[in-house]
């Protein structure tokens, strides 16, 4: 057999005349491929080839690269406005890489979150420069200098920056304190013991900032730190939240054998709640037709209406990161073993591809010529897409492929 990309089987059998063979293939690119095959008796083989039989192969989900990391943590790739690409390892600090895979430069530095792009190009990030100690938000210029450090006393939260409309970075400690820095990397304000969890922020368009406040509430500050509302939320999950476009927020929650997906109106009413067939720490995603879809622990991934009615469940008994939606309503997910899988818009398989390596909160990304990124337990790897983020209210934890947290934020 020969498949057109280089390779062949070489011979097989022998077989009985007559019979039908069955032989498989993959291939690493897409597009039409002229599969021919060839036979041989005993007097030897026949020099001609069969007529070529030309199927299309989609390349969706092939891996076009992958750079070694090292320990990426529980970080994602972000994706600044001239396509280079940001990420952080444990022990390989913030990296930027081109779009092909290749290395741009390295700042070292222990880096723990995922990073975040200003408007400026200015990169995010939360962890310890090299030959510091202790724990600082971070500033680097494009080109990858430190523009400027920022103590966090008492450790960070497992989670990422966020950027408010006017540059303004958001950072919670461990100490649970959130604070406010000014994109010149001075304090601009603190607001300290509000029992915060491990919630992400989420920002609406005026500045408001949500996120969960202790086991059991969901809380709303000002631009200027004030609290504008605290209201019960039962047990809220460690997960981030997502902002619909009319301002609905979402978020996971729920008593043990009872979780759910909870709406909200922008001044915290309740709106509606979807019982769920398990727990999540998965980020609401948004798709086009503002259906929201999350990855459950061990049920699958559940699509819901914008009305708070459960549309659909893909099972999946591994535990699986945020999910991503893309332009024309496919939906990425990858769970713990590292099982990459793409779904149509009705919860049918499209496809699937096995990365051959462990991921543990793993945050997708979809650059904008369908490019996905996704880091392993020790790599970032790129598989080829065929269409962009999707342009809806809240498409990935983070919301936008700059990770800014805020509606807006493109």
């Amino acid at each position: 057999m020969d498949w057109d990309d280089g390779s062949g089987t070489g011979w097989l059998g022998p077989f009985a005349s007559g019979d039908t063979i069955v032989v498989a293939d993959s291939w690493q690119r897409g597009g039409p491929m002229a599969v021919r095959c060839q036979a041989r008796d005993s007097l030897g083989p026949n020099p001609d080839w069969s007529a070529p039989h030309v199927t299309n192969i989609s390349a969706e989900g092939v891996v076009k690269w992958d750079y070694c990391l090292g320990r990426p943590r529980f970080s994602g790739p972000a994706v600044g406005p001239d396509q280079t690409i940001y990420v952080s390892c444990e022990g390989g600090g913030l990296l930027a890489l081109n779009p092909d895979g290749t290395l741009r430069w390295a700042a070292p530095a222990r880096a723990w979150s995922s990073p975040v792009v200003a408007a400026d190009g200015t990169i995010h990030v939360l962890g310890c420069p090299q030959g510091a100690s202790g724990y600082y938000a971070l500033a680097y210029t494009p080109d990858g200098a430190e523009r400027w450090r920022f103590p966090i006393p008492y450790g960070l939260r497992w989670g990422a920056p966020a950027l408010g409309p006017d540059g303004t970075v958001y950072v919670i400690s461990y100490a649970d304190t959130v604070y406010a820095i000014n994109p010149d990397g001075t304090r601009r304000w603190t607001l300290a013991s509000q029992r915060f969890t491990w919630t992400d922020f989420a920002i609406a368009p005026d500045g408001t900032i949500y996120l969960g406040c202790g086991l059991d509430s969901l809380q709303a500050l000002n631009p200027d730190g004030t609290v504008k509302w605290r209201v019960p939320a039962g047990l809220m999950r460690p997960a981030a939240l997502a902002i619909g476009a009319d301002g609905t927020l979402y978020h996971c929650g729920g008593l043990a054998g009872s979780p759910w997906l909870d709406a909200r109106d922008p001044d915290g009413t309740p709106r509606w709640q979807c019982p769920l067939p398990d727990g999540s720490e998965s980020s609401p995603v948004i798709g086009p037709g503002n259906t929201i879809y999350l990855c459950t622990e061990f049920s699958g991934t559940v699509a819901v209406s914008p009305d708070g009615v459960l549309r659909w469940r893909v099972p999946d008994t591994e535990n699986s990161a945020s999910p991503a939606v893309r332009q024309d309503g496919v939906l990425y997910r990858v769970n713990e073993n590292g099982i990459f899988t793409a779904l149509n818009p009705d919860g049918s398989v499209r496809w699937k591809q096995n990365l051959e390596e462990d991921t543990y909160a793993a945050r997708i990304a979809v650059m904008p010529d369908g490019t996905i990124l996704v880091c392993t337990e020790s790599a970032l790897v790129a598989l080829a897409g065929t269409s962009p983020l999707a342009d809806s209210p809240w498409p990935k934890h983070g919301h936008d492929l700059r990770n800014t947290g805020r509606v807006g934020g493109r």
